[in-house]
C-alpha cells in the first residue's frame, strides 16, 4: 500500500502572535510607514492576521496582476470600506459590483472618451483662470482648498452643465469631513452602525445632507432642461438599463454624487502635491517655465498645445508616481484562492499599494527623488505592467483618468506662467492617507505674481 504525500501550500511571510497585533495597530496609526516596514521586512507578499481578520500586502507586479486582472471575478471592494462611503455615494460606480457596475460603467464611459475630453479643454482652462484670478499678489493661500474649489467648478460645469459658485466652499469642507469620518469608520475594529448618534455620525449626516441637497438640485435642473445636451448628466438622464428601463432618479443621483466627489477631489489632491514638489525643486520650475514661455509665449494653453509641452507632462507623471491620490487599491476575496502559490482565504483583505511599488528601486532609479525626466518619451509605456498605476488597473481602472490628466496639465501650464508659489516656513505639511492621499492640514503657499504671463 502506497501512501501518497499531499503537497503543502507555502506559508505566507508575515508577523505572527503579538507582532501581528502590533503591526495592525501600526497600520491603523501610520499606514504608509507601517506598510513600507512590512514589505521591507517580509518581501513582496505579507500576511498580517489577527483572529478572523486577514490582510495581505501585495508588492509585486505579478501579484497585482492576479488581484486586478486575472482573478477580478472573485474580488470586490472591501465591505468594511464600501459601507461607510455607500452612506453618501449610494450604489454609484465606486461602490457597485458585478453586472450592475458594468452597466453603469458603460453609461458613464463615453463622457470620458478622448475625443469628448479634448472638447472640455477650453472650459477647464476657463475654470483655472477664474480661480487664480481671485489670488492677490504676495498673499498666502491653502492651495489644497483653492484647487478643490477649482476642480469642483470644472466637474460641475463640464460634466453637469451647471454652476455651484455660491456653495463651493461648503462643498469642499463637506468632502473633507466625509473623507475623514468614513476612513475612520472603515478602520474601526468593531463597526458602529450609522444610526447610532455618535458626534462623528451626526457630523457626517450634516455633510451628506448638504451634498444631497446640491446633487438633487443638479439632477432636477437637468430634468427640467431636457435640451438634448451631451454632457454626462444629460446622458444619465436619458440612460436605460440592460432591460431598456430608464434609470431611476436615485440611480442618477448616485452616479452624479460619485462623479462630483471622486472627479474633483483626487484631481485637486494631485495638483496640490505637484505644487508642493515644485516649490522644493526650483530647477524643475525653471525648466517647466522655460518650456511654457517658449511654446505659449504668455498665452493660455489649449489642448493642442499639450503635445508641445512634454516636460509639463513629465512633471505631472512624476508627481503622480510619488504621491498617487489613490495610494492603496483594496480588494476583498469572495472565494478561497491563492496568489503566487500562497493560500488566500475567502473574506481576506488584499492591498496593492501604488505608493510603495511606485517607489521600488527594482523599477525606478533613485526612487525617492523627484525627477520628471524619468518619464521622457513616455517612458511609463516601457515599465513592467502594474508598477506605475496612479489610476489603478484592470477593469476598474479610473474611468475619469483622461479628464484628470488634462486638468492637471492645463493647471500647471496656466498657473506657472502667472504665479510663483512658495511654501511657508511655519506651516506643517502632513500626509493623511485616507480614502485618497490628502494633506492633513492643507498646504499653505505664498503666491507671487509674475511680470510675464497671459
Amino acid at each position: 500500500m502506497t501512501i501518497q504525500s499531499v503537497p503543502q501550500q507555502k506559508r505566507t511571510p508575515g508577523p505572527t502572535g503579538l507582532s501581528s497585533a502590533r503591526a495592525i495597530q501600526h497600520i491603523r496609526r501610520s499606514p504608509l510607514n507601517a506598510m513600507h516596514d512590512l514589505v521591507q521586512t517580509y518581501g513582496d507578499i505579507v500576511h498580517v492576521g489577527l483572529g478572523p481578520y486577514h490582510i495581505y500586502l501585495l508588492n509585486h507586479p505579478d501579484y497585482l496582476h492576479e488581484m486586478l486582472v486575472r482573478q477580478t471575478s472573485i474580488m470586490r471592494k472591501p465591505r468594511t470600506l464600501s459601507r461607510p462611503i455607500a452612506e453618501f455615494l449610494g450604489n454609484g460606480l465606486l461602490v457597485s459590483e458585478g453586472a450592475y457596475w458594468l452597466q453603469q460603467r458603460r453609461q458613464i464611459q463615453p463622457a470620458f472618451y478622448p475625443k469628448r475630453v479634448t472638447d472640455y479643454a477650453q472650459t477647464i482652462t476657463g475654470c483655472i483662470v477664474e480661480e487664480i484670478a481671485t489670488w492677490q499678489d504676495n498673499c498666502i493661500y491653502d492651495v489644497d482648498h483653492e484647487f478643490m474649489k477649482m476642480t469642483l467648478r470644472m466637474v460641475t460645469r463640464v460634466l453637469f452643465d451647471t454652476e455651484i459658485a455660491g456653495e463651493i466652499d461648503d462643498v469642499a469642507e463637506a468632502v473633507k469631513t466625509l473623507q475623514h469620518i468614513s476612513y475612520q469608520q472603515g478602520q474601526a475594529a468593531i463597526p458602529v452602525p450609522a444610526w447610532v448618534p455618535l458626534p462623528a455620525h451626526l457630523t457626517k449626516r450634516r455633510a451628506i445632507k448638504l451634498l444631497d441637497k446640491l446633487v438633487m438640485k443638479i439632477v432636477r435642473e437637468g430634468q427640467a432642461a431636457s435640451n438634448g445636451e451631451t454632457d454626462l448628466l444629460s446622458t444619465l438622464l436619458a440612460g436605460v438599463d440592460d432591460t431598456g428601463t430608464p434609470l431611476t432618479e436615485q440611480q442618477v443621483r448616485d452616479e452624479v454624487m460619485t462623479v462630483l466627489l471622486a472627479g474633483h477631489e483626487s484631481t485637486a489632491n494631485a495638483i496640490t502635491w505637484m505644487c508642493w514638489l515644485l516649490a522644493q525643486h526650483p530647477a524643475v520650475v525653471d525648466q517647466l517655465r522655460a518650456e511654457l514661455n517658449r511654446v505659449l509665449c504668455g498665452r493660455l494653453p489649449t489642448h493642442d498645445d499639450l503635445k508641445d509641452l512634454p516636460y509639463n507632462a513629465m512633471v505631472v507623471k512624476e508627481a503622480l508616481r510619488l504621491y498617487p491620490p489613490a495610494w492603496a487599491l483594496p480588494r476583498e476575496t469572495t472565494e478561497d484562492t491563492e496568489i503566487g502559490g500562497y493560500p488566500i482565504r475567502r473574506g481576506s483583505l488584499l492591498l496593492g499599494v501604488p505608493f510603495l511599488i511606485q517607489r521600488d528601486s527594482r523599477y525606478y532609479d533613485q526612487p525617492e527623488s523627484f525627477m520628471p525626466e524619468r518619464f521622457a518619451n513616455n517612458a511609463e509605456r516601457h515599465l513592467p505592467q502594474h508598477v506605475y498605476l496612479p489610476f489603478g488597473g484592470g477593469p476598474r481602472y479610473c474611468v475619469g483618468s483622461t479628464f484628470a490628466l488634462l486638468a492637471m496639465q492645463l493647471t500647471l501650464a496656466t498657473v506657472y506662467q502667472r504665479y510663483d508659489l512658495q511654501l511657508t516656513a511655519d506651516h506643517p505639511v502632513v500626509f493623511d492617507p485616507l480614502l485618497t492621499l490628502r494633506p492633513r492640514y492643507g498646504v499653505h503657499m505664498r503666491v507671487t505674481a509674475l511680470k510675464t504671463g497671459y
